[in-house]
């Protein structure tokens, strides 16, 4: 499990001050699933968010580029299964988050044969 403030610190190193601002994670979440969605229509990209925003200061294109990256890699490992070991519904890739304690929570779990979340 990752926190925003450990993908923060990642990326601080390219961000300027100003690009830090008050943003919802649960938004930047639903518009990153999306677009890996668009990319990825063969693979289900389920996301598990409250209802309420969660705001938080963060840059919200380095946050959005590192979820990126992330589910992307779920899938790249989803498509590296070869066709004759895949099962149908055992391959999906689920995104969630969750405010704890006046910090935000990001999981990505990759569900596929042999591989336990």
């Amino acid at each position: 499990m990752i926190t925003i403030e450990q993908l923060r610190r990642y990326a601080l190193f390219d961000t300027a001050p100003d690009e830090i601002a008050a943003e919802d994670v649960a938004d930047t979440v639903r518009q990153a699933a999306f677009l890996m969605r668009a990319g990825n229509a063969d693979i289900d990209i389920d996301v598990e968010l409250a209802e309420d925003p969660m705001p938080a200061r963060f840059d919200r294109r380095l946050i959005s580029q590192g979820l990126t990256n992330i589910i992307k890699n779920a899938t790249e490992a989803i498509e590296a299964v070869p066709a004759e070991e895949s099962v149908a519904g055992q391959e999906d890739v689920r995104v969630a988050a969750a405010a704890e304690r006046r910090k935000a929570r990001l999981r990505s779990l990759l569900e596929t044969m042999g591989s336990q979340p």
